[in-house]
């Protein structure tokens, strides 16, 4: 079984005084138990994934016990970095492009498909949008300026799992919901696959 360490800058995410380098052995610890002493090594390197964190490729010798993915060993050493797969790239890159977004700016034209309700103000706004949306569906989804980053959460996770066969439709609509916040306007809700998008008057 392929087994790997997660480390940050060449220590252990959990703590520990050790600083992994390539092909060295650990100190060897001869009383080991999960949870308390030892060292860990993982086969889900990506469930136990930091930000900024680097994947080795390593070997145990000894192992005393394995809890889910994570087992405990006597002594260890990593052995290979593991490049960053594509999906980890791209969430990390939007990440850290969000804060370039310029939220409530309406800085690029909105696009004809959305259902879009100006007012004077965006309180105003947002509730012309949510009178129609009511009108519109008995439920729906909705969105305030809180849930921009609950779209940039969903939008992230379609990029985790980008190796995956989902449905173009579904990552069209993820997309879409971003891109609204992307072009400065405020997102309400989806009703019926229509997007109910607010804005002031300029």
């Amino acid at each position: 079984m392929p087994l790997y360490k997660n480390t940050t800058d060449g220590w252990s995410h959990n703590g520990g005084d050790f600083e992994w380098k390539v092909g060295e052995w650990t100190p060897r610890i001869e009383e080991c138990k999960i949870w308390e002493r030892g060292y860990y090594l993982t086969n889900k390197p990506y469930k136990r994934y930091k930000w900024g964190g680097e994947v080795w490729e390593a070997e145990a010798r000894d192992i005393v016990e394995w809890n889910d993915d994570e087992c405990v060993c006597k002594q260890a050493r990593i052995t290979k970095l593991i490049p960053k797969p594509d999906w980890l790239c791209m969430a990390e890159q939007f990440v850290m492009d969000i804060p370039n977004t310029f939220f409530f700016s309406m800085c690029r034209p909105p696009k004809k498909e959305w259902r879009l309700f100006l007012a004077d103000n965006w309180a105003a706004a947002w509730n012309a949008a949510s009178d129609a949306a009511r009108d519109a569906a008995t439920s729906f989804e909705w969105n305030d300026a809180l849930h921009a980053m609950k779209d940039a959460g969903l939008y992230a996770q379609m990029l985790v799992c980008d190796d995956l066969n989902i449905n173009k439709l579904h990552r069209q609509h993820i997309i879409d919901r971003w891109d609204v916040w992307q072009r400065g306007y405020g997102l309400l809700c989806d009703v019926d696959g229509v997007l109910y998008v607010y804005g002031v008057r300029r």
